[in-house]
């Protein structure tokens, strides 16, 4: 470690020297440029802008033909994950067509990324969209549409017995899983710190703060699926319980949704509307448990999928409590920061 005073010239540029050690590790150059990246708990990172640009430049070479399809997309991801702008698939001999069709049918799992050339011996995937065309903001927000689509028309499809519908809300979640690839490639690229403000993140902390938010959320659309998977054309659900039902999914909604609303706000003033939210939840949820629990009307095996389903709308209820949780988490590392600054 080493301590260096700082300098004032012209009564407002502040200016620090670096070490000699350091510069001469690294190969710094006169008039080259350098990123400064202020964290939260009052430390400033700095990253040599020539090696960030490699993350977004690069490519990587992936040898195909020694490997099964599914490795080769969990590559893929990988990969895309960690921020390369090229992709390249090779082999030695021709590449399979069958592994070229399998791609060509991936590729579109991917925000972004296309295939750019084909060859007998290459296939190069190149990233083309611009990280900073659509924030970690608009991300969630975009997501948080999707999930809640999946999360309406899971419930509609299983008190209409409408398994077509069902089947239909089961693909939406294809849309919900390239969402969440997208944004968690561009937390990773946040925290190589190229570019972490174009993309709506103002501290490298928050991108764990986002990365769990993001969990959360695909974690909605995973229990939109699990509702849809149990619909069935034999399911006897008496219509007033259709109602019941359907205004307990509304509730579960609202409280997620409330929820991020108020984190992309940073809304601390207004969580207590999440917790009336889940009362209101759990208030309701248990009536209908005492109502219909002992109903004979109800056949055995519709009684079970019903209790199934009203446990996996209060899992995805309690995601809005998480998201609340994160948002004082990031609350706190603002108030931290200005106290430090001050």
């Amino acid at each position: 470690m080493e301590v260096r005073k700082v300098q004032v010239i012209g009564g407002t540029t502040f200016i620090v020297s670096l070490p000699k050690k350091w510069v001469n590790q690294v190969g710094l150059k006169p008039s080259e440029e350098l990123i400064l990246v202020p964290k939260g708990n009052s430390s400033l990172l700095i990253k040599l802008k020539r090696d960030a640009e490699k993350i977004l430049n690069s490519a990587i070479n992936i040898e195909v033909n020694s490997r099964k399809k599914e490795e080769i997309l969990r590559l893929i991801i990988a990969a895309y994950l960690a921020g390369y702008q090229n992709i390249k698939l090779v082999s030695n001999l021709q590449i399979d067509p069958s592994i070229e069709s399998f791609i060509r049918n991936n590729s579109w799992k991917f925000m972004g990324l296309e295939i750019s050339e084909e060859h007998d011996k290459e296939m190069i995937l190149t990233t083309l969209f611009n990280p900073s065309a659509l924030t970690i903001q608009k991300g969630l927000s975009k997501m948080l549409r999707a999930v809640s689509s999946m999360h309406r028309n899971a419930i509609k499809a299983f008190v209409e017995n409408d398994v077509k519908m069902a089947e239909e809300t089961v693909k939406l979640d294809d849309e919900v899983d390239r969402l969440n690839l997208f944004i968690i490639r561009q937390l990773m690229l946040a925290q190589g710190s190229l570019a972490a403000s174009n993309i709506g993140i103002n501290m490298l902390e928050e991108s764990l703060i986002y990365r769990t938010i993001v969990k959360d959320l695909e974690r909605i659309g995973d229990y939109a699926v699990e509702i849809a998977r149990k619909t069935s054309k034999d399911l006897k659900i008496p219509s007033p319980l259709r109602r019941e039902i359907i205004e307990l999914s509304q509730i579960a909604a609202r409280t997620y949704q409330d929820a991020l609303n108020i984190f992309l706000a940073n809304d601390v003033e207004s969580v207590d509307k999440v917790f009336r939210d889940e009362e209101e939840f759990l208030k309701k949820m248990r009536s209908i448990l005492n109502s219909y629990a002992t109903d004979k009307s109800l056949d055995p095996a519709s009684l079970i999928r019903l209790i199934q389903v009203i446990d996996i709308l209060h899992m995805a209820m309690s995601k809005g409590r998480s998201i609340i949780n994160e948002t004082y988490n990031r609350y706190i590392t603002y108030l931290s920061c200005i106290e430090k600054s001050t």
